[in-house]
Order: C-alpha cells, then structure tokens, then sequence
C-alpha cells in the first residue's frame, strides 16, 4: 500500500481530488477559522497563500492518511509521502486551476452547488438531503454554510477546470497496442560481467607508484571539517503519561516537554554550562565522537549537524526541536579540514590504486571480449577464454528490473530493441559491480490477438497517464504565468 501511496502521491490527477478533499474538512472536526497570524508561504499571481492555509491543508491531509493507514500510521510515513509539500502543492495547484477559470469565464451554476453539496452522506438522512441536519453539523464543526459552501464551489471548479483541460486527450487502438507491446514483450539475455575484483590480486604496485597517484588525487583525501558536541534532550513520549487524552497524546506530550526545556534553557543562559545544568536538572549529559556536517551521530538528524556546525567552540544552541524530542547542544572541540600526509593513510591509498588497476584491466577486457563477440564468436567460448561462467537473465518485461543485473534504464531500452537478426548492444556497459556484455537470448513478442481482451481496460490506463502528463505540463505553464513564488521554507506544523 505504502510503495502505492508514494508513486500515485505524484498523479496530478490524485493531487487534485486531494485539493478537493481538503476543502471538505468538516469530517474530521477541525476548527478552521480560529485566529491565526497569517504569514505568507507562497504567492500565486500577487495574491498570498498563508501559513493559516497551509496549515489548515496540511493537517486535513495528514487525517485522510491517518484515516488510511490507521495503526500503521506514522511520522515516518509523513515524511516517505511528503505531506508537507504535497499540502502546499495542492493550495498552489487550487490557486492556478481557480486563476485559469476565472481567465476563462468558468463559473459554477447554483444547481451544480446544491447537487454536490446534497451527495454528502454527512449531510443525509435515509438517503436524502436533510438541511436541518447540514446546519447543525456545521455549526458543529465551527464553519458558517456561505464558509462551505464557496468551499465547494471551488472545489467544483477546480474539477471543471482538470476535466476541460484533459478532455480533448485520446487514445487511438494502434497507439495503445504500441504501449501495450512495448510493456509486455519479453526478452532473455546472455551475460558476462568483468568485475575489477578478478583482477585486485594480479596488481603490483611500487612506493612510486603510490606516492605519484597521492600527489595527483591529494583533494579525494581532504578530511572535512568535524565537530565534537555534548547535549541534553527531553523525549516526547516520557511526558506521555501525563496526558490522558489518546488522541491529543503526543501534541500535550510535546507542549509539556517545550515547556521543560524552555525552563532548563533560562537556566543555562545563565551558567552557559551544559554539563553543570544537566546534573543541576538530573539529565544526562551526553557527548558524541567528532562527525562530519553530512554524518551526524545516530539517531540525530542533518538538523541537529547543521545546529552544530554553525557554533564556535563552547556556544550553546538554540533550543532544537527533532522527530523525537527538544534537545540542546554544546560544542566541545572542532577540527579544520585538512588532507593527511600520505604516510598517515598509505594503506588507503594503495588500495584505491589497486582498484583504479584492476577497473582499467577489467575495461580492457571487457572490450576485446565485446570485439571477438560482435564479429561473430560465441559468447560461450569467449567467456572460458577469461575464466567466465555465461548466466541468463531469464525473461522479463520493460518495466521489470533486470533480474540479476538490476534496474539500468539504458541496458533495457536496448536491450528490448535488439533481434534474433541483430542480436548485440553497440557497447560495453558498466554496472556498480563491473563491465556487463550481454547478447539476445530469446524474445517473446506480443500479438493483437492477446491484446484485444484487455484493449479497452488498458486503453483508460494509458489515458489517464496522458492525461496526467498534460496536466502537469499545463500546471507548469501556468506557473510561469501565474508568477508563482514559492518561500525559501515551508512552515513548520
């Protein structure tokens, strides 16, 4: 469900039910219209979104998800979908759909706003509209019915606006039966891959040697700078206990852990010692080894490296708020980049040598055994020429991965363009692991008699993709146009 969620998440098309979704938020009981100090976060044609908006988006949407994943919920899975940009990307996208209609002259007909609003299942009673009971909901839901109801006609337009722009897309039969072949063929291939690793113990090479390639590659050794720091932290979920209601749980467990360190901080403004404020608190005072800005200690985040690196030695952080609780850091000791002599890392040195020999054997190899194979020898015979056993893929589809190989995009597209006639890639290719040669097996092509059961079922498949493409492409435009600016930083929940 979860690898679903993340490739749909992308479709225009979802992105859109969703904008609609959002504005229909009187299901889950948010309280949308309380004061709040509006801070812009982007700008669409001159006009705000603000920080209230976003918000509100933001959190509908984490509900619906919440909704859907139930138990398995969680802040992990915020962050895999990037709900926070998908909330603003939703208000930019309603913004431009609602800016075109209004260009256009597109409007929303009252019977078309009493209709939808009547299809709410929360607003009927057996089966059918009941306003008595459409008021009282949402008075409950602190929202007037002129509130909601430009909601909706918003809503509508949006969805007005999508269906006319992708409605003059098409799919034709023989378009269709191309994508469908281009899907479904299969191939098998015959391979051999040079890995430099068959080569490592066959290179020799001199201190010469060693200290000609250190003098060369001296920058691929440089040490960044590092950083060495001691922290105090206050876990969320250790003022948990103190909370009785489940579903406000972790937000009063935060509000109370903000509220501690917030009282620890004045006291360590005071002293700027964190080591005597942790005992003075009984909290423990914790140090990490030196780290690199890119390698923060677990379980910390890029946050916490970034909070780090931008102190001197001994300054006292800002108070930081992580996925896990409110820490404070103080930074101990610090070290300048530098690049080591090369005594000091010989070792490492000879082995990238090593490697840098071995990859360039394993090339030159690779080639002349891709030469002999073109101009017609057996890849079976060429492979016990350099000790090589041939393997087979076995068959797969174009949007397979490459069983054994992997998922290389320019290694299927030609491969699925080769024939029994033409059965050998223009050039050697290289992997993670080493040089692939490959040749054509076998290949299982499709016919229209095995398209023609799924050709109308396949065919709304490949409009709805068309459609998205569209979509996204007239989006982009349309920002262009629009003048959309988006604020160096979405704000925080």
């Amino acid at each position: 469900m979860l690898s679903f969620m993340r490739r749909h998440a992308k479709s225009w098309l979802i992105k859109i039910a969703l904008s609609a979704i959002v504005v229909v938020f009187i299901f889950w009981g948010i309280q949308s219209y309380r004061e709040e100090k509006l801070v812009t976060v982007a700008y669409v044609d001159g006009k705000p979104i603000t920080v209230k908006e976003y918000r509100e988006a933001y959190r509908n949407l984490v509900q619906i998800y919440r909704d859907q994943f139930k138990e398995n919920f969680s802040e992990g899975l915020i962050k895999a979908l990037n709900l926070e940009q998908q909330a603003l990307n939703s208000l930019i996208h309603e913004r431009l759909m609602l800016w075109e209609a209004k260009r256009i002259g597109m409007g929303v007909r009252e019977d078309e706003l009493r209709a939808k609003i009547a299809s709410y299942p929360a607003f009927q009673r057996e089966g059918k509209f009941d306003e008595e009971l459409y008021l009282r909901v949402l008075e409950a839901n602190h929202m007037t019915p002129g509130n909601f109801e430009e909601a909706q006609r918003r809503s509508i337009l949006v969805s007005k606006i999508a269906n006319f722009i992708s409605g003059f897309t098409k799919v034709s039969d023989e378009e269709a039966f191309a994508a469908y072949r281009h899907q479904n063929q299969r191939v098998n291939l015959s391979f051999v891959v040079f890995r430099p690793s068959m080569y490592a113990k066959e290179v020799q090479v001199s201190d010469e040697e060693v200290s000609i390639y250190y003098s060369k590659h001296k920058e691929d050794y440089r040490i960044p700078p590092q950083v060495r720091v001691g922290y105090i932290g206050l876990q969320f979920e250790d003022f948990e206990d103190q909370v009785d209601s489940a579903e406000e749980k972790r937000n009063q467990a935060k509000q109370l852990a903000f509220q501690r360190i917030r009282e620890i901080y004045k006291d360590l403004i005071m002293t700027q010692d964190l080591k005597k404020v942790a005992e003075t608190f009984d909290l423990s005072f914790q140090e990490t080894d030196f780290f690199k800005q890119n390698e923060p200690p677990k379980p910390f985040d890029r946050k916490f490296a970034n909070a780090a690196f931008s102190l001197n030695k001994g300054e006292i952080s800002h108070i930081l708020e992580l996925p896990h609780g409110y820490f404070v850091i103080q930074v101990l000791d610090k070290r300048e980049s530098h690049i080591p002599d090369v005594e000091a890392i010989y070792r490492e040195v000879k082995e990238d040598l090593i490697n840098e020999k071995s990859e360039e054997k394993a090339l030159e190899h690779a080639q002349e055994m891709f030469k002999a194979m073109v101009q017609g020898r057996d890849i079976h015979e060429l492979a016990e020429d350099y000790n090589l056993n041939v393997e087979e893929t076995g068959f797969f589809k174009y949007l397979n991965l490459i069983p054994k190989i992997g998922n290389l995009q320019d290694v299927k597209q030609e491969a699925f363009l080769l024939t029994y006639k033409n059965p050998y890639p223009h050039k050697v290719y290289k992997l993670p692991q080493g040089y692939l040669i490959f040749q054509l097996k076998e290949k299982e092509d499709v016919t229209e008699d095995m398209f023609i059961p799924q050709r109308e079922s396949f065919k709304e498949r490949l409009l709805f993709q068309k459609t998205q493409k569209i979509l996204e492409e007239w989006l982009m435009n349309l920002k262009k146009e629009a003048n959309v600016k988006i604020m160096t930083e979405i704000p925080g929940i």
